[in-house]
């Protein structure tokens, strides 16, 4: 295995934001690629999740003050090309994923005026517990922006600078933040999560679903009803109706998504896309 044997020419129509990649690797010694991601091209969603067991966010009006504040403030990366914001339920670009409800995201940037819909939601300055992974770079950085995001909206932010582990442990009670709850975590999901009902893990909302627990008895028929459609336009329009539910009373807050680009040995060949499973691959 040699230096040289490293590709420094990636793809300019298959990778979204590939003119960037080209600037970075064009800047890269190969040494510099050694330490470059092990993983294939994925969108990852980047979700703040409120828990629904606490009162502080129970007032949908409430939520969609914070989604829109959220989505206007948030941005991780470095290179615009590669970051795609106006996401919604699903990813963009695949057979579930539509528009309906995008331009909520794009609401008013006027801080004030989110603070007034805040007040008129309900809030009547309860302490949010907002969890953040210090050890985790991309969430980190989530929970830093929106953190410092609440606070100029009004609220009366318990800001803990946990690791991972820590979150994942306390995300999962249901107590009242007093003994041990939360009311706003941030995460990622792998894209190709994402794509459908049946595998989009954060949409369930019987109350019985993921962190967060979220009760929605329309956007949960919406959810169920795509398991029995017929074809693929009945798919489709579930998805439509799920879409149109979810900014009416937001589960969470899609922040965006990114793409992550990897360099490979030029003598690997026959690489899978999605997920790196490589028992495919083989050298030439």
């Amino acid at each position: 295995m040699f230096l040289t044997d490293v590709s420094l020419t990636p793809s300019m129509t298959d990778l979204p934001g590939g003119a960037a990649l080209q600037q970075i690797a064009n800047g890269l010694a190969s040494w510099a690629l050694i330490g470059t991601l092990i993983a294939l091209l994925l969108g990852a969603l980047l979700w703040a999740i409120g828990s629904h067991t606490q009162n502080a966010h129970q007032s949908m009006a409430g939520r969609r003050a914070v989604l829109t504040a959220l989505v206007a403030a948030v941005l991780i990366g470095a290179a615009p090309e590669l970051i795609k914001t106006g996401v919604g339920i699903f990813v963009p670009g695949t057979p579930m994923a539509n528009t309906i409800g995008i331009d909520t995201m794009k609401g008013t940037k006027n801080l004030d005026a989110l603070k007034r819909d805040l007040i008129a939601a309900g809030y009547k300055g309860e302490k949010i517990v907002v969890l953040a992974a210090s050890n985790f770079p991309a969430i980190n950085a989530e929970a830093e922006v929106a953190g410092d995001l609440l606070k100029k909206l009004g609220f009366n932010v318990d800001y803990q600078s946990l690791d991972w582990g820590t979150v994942v442990q306390r995300r999962a009670s249901k107590q009242p933040i007093d003994k041990g709850g939360w009311n706003i975590f941030f995460t990622l999901l792998g894209g190709t999560g994402n794509v459908t009902p049946a595998t989009a893990i954060a949409l369930k909302s019987d109350g019985n679903g993921w962190f967060g627990w979220p009760t929605d008895p329309v956007m949960d028929q919406a959810r169920l009803s795509w398991f029995d459609a017929p074809d693929l336009a009945g798919q489709q329009a579930a998805c439509r109706a799920m879409q149109t539910e979810f900014f009416k009373n937001p589960l969470y807050a899609p922040l965006g998504m990114y793409f992550q680009p990897t360099a490979f040995y030029s003598y690997l060949q026959d690489i899978p896309e999605g997920y790196p499973q490589f028992y495919r691959t083989r050298r030439t």
